[in-house]
């Protein structure tokens, strides 16, 4: 029959790999984190996106402006056709303001170029970043969902050994079981290791040869380690 501190340890055994895997799940929930480069390839995309936007705003703007020049100079035209206008000064004062407005056409025309060919020449660097996004988002997605599917098979494990543990738990001395996991926690998840060559698998410190044989020939159950506190198995 197994002696309390041989179900400790057996116990440890179950602890390990629980601590193992919350270490994994951990580490998955971190792989699964937006990249960075990721990031700001979409911060890159997004303010490019607004100033393709605004160059679209600034050409409609221009040629809505266009349109609206082209139209008077159009109603001026037609007075000026009309022959309804029959004092000189007012048809010199008439031509010299459909040349004006003929200017303000044509740097409204300007604008309008400049912002289309503005537009096509961010387009170019534009279009570039917009697949890379979607083909990084793309393997970011495979990876959270890898990694999602990982994490289930964690879990399912992770229940697995919680019940294991409960039941083993169930059938051991109470005291015995307080000291350890109090020195789990203290001694970073080993609180029960085991003894060769008289010395202490943990801290590797030699044991006095009353502490090394104690184990062995039964004279204690809840021996410990001078050097590091943790329980002591002999196999």
């Amino acid at each position: 029959m197994a002696t309390d501190i041989e179900k400790l340890f057996d116990l440890q055994q179950i602890d390990l790999k629980r601590l193992h895997i919350v270490k994994r799940v951990k580490k998955s929930l971190v792989s699964v984190r937006e990249p960075i480069d990721l990031v700001r390839l979409r911060e890159s995309v997004g303010s490019m996106s607004e100033e393709q936007e605004s160059l679209k705003e600034n050409q409609a703007l221009a040629e809505s402006q266009v349109k609206v020049v082209k139209e008077k100079i159009a109603a001026n035209q037609d007075l000026l056709n009309s022959g309804r206008l029959t004092d000189p000064k007012d048809i010199a004062a008439l031509q010299s303001q459909i040349a004006e407005l003929e200017i303000t056409k044509s740097t409204y025309e300007e604008r309008a170029l400049a912002a289309l060919l503005e537009f096509e020449d961010k387009n170019k660097q534009y279009q570039p970043l917009v697949e890379r996004l979607e083909e990084r988002t793309g393997e970011w997605e495979e990876l959270r969902r890898c990694a999602r599917e990982e994490q289930e098979g964690m879990a399912a494990e992770l229940k697995k050994l919680n019940r294991e543990r409960s039941v083993r738990a169930s059938d051991m001395n109470k005291d015995a079981l307080q000291i350890y996991e109090e020195l789990l926690k203290r001694k970073n998840g080993i609180a029960v290791t085991t003894i060769t060559n008289s010395s202490c698998d943990a801290c590797f410190m030699s044991l006095p040869t009353s502490v090394a044989t104690a184990p062995r020939n039964g004279s204690s159950n809840y021996l410990h380690c001078p050097s590091c506190g943790r329980m002591l198995l002999q196999r």
